[in-house]
């Protein structure tokens, strides 16, 4: 599969506006946490940077560095963070999620512990620049 235009801003405008939304669309209720999972998900990412025009013999790390793009993983990282603050300072409209704090905050909480300190980083960077 290739793409009409050749323009990578514009493909990765589009990337961004169209595909990334499906991708993580309720992420929070069905976020894969297995490796097989989170590799099929990052697939999509993945082949559609390979796709672009003079980046399909680079490493993927280095493909999203050149195309500034986060990982899905730490894009759901950080969501995850932004979910968790949210919840523990009750800013959600929804008293069910409130009720469910504790067992949510349990289940990200590992996440957030293991999370190494050059991913903490790069979330804060994402989200807070």
């Amino acid at each position: 599969m290739f793409f009409l235009s050749s323009d990578t801003s514009t493909l990765v405008r589009a990337f961004k506006a169209y595909v990334r939304p499906l991708l993580e669309y309720c992420y929070c209720v069905w976020s894969p946490h297995l490796k097989n999972g989170i590799y099929k998900v990052a697939s999509v990412q993945r082949n559609f940077t390979k796709r672009l025009r003079g980046l399909s013999n680079l490493p993927y790390s280095d493909r999203l560095a050149v195309l500034n793009l986060p990982s899905l993983e730490l894009r759901r990282l950080g969501n995850d963070l932004i979910w968790c603050y949210k919840i523990l300072f009750e800013l959600l409209a929804c008293q069910l999620m409130i009720s469910l704090s504790s067992v949510l905050l349990n289940a990200h909480v590992g996440t957030v512990l293991n999370c190494s300190k050059d991913a903490a980083t790069a979330v804060h960077g994402l989200f807070f620049q």
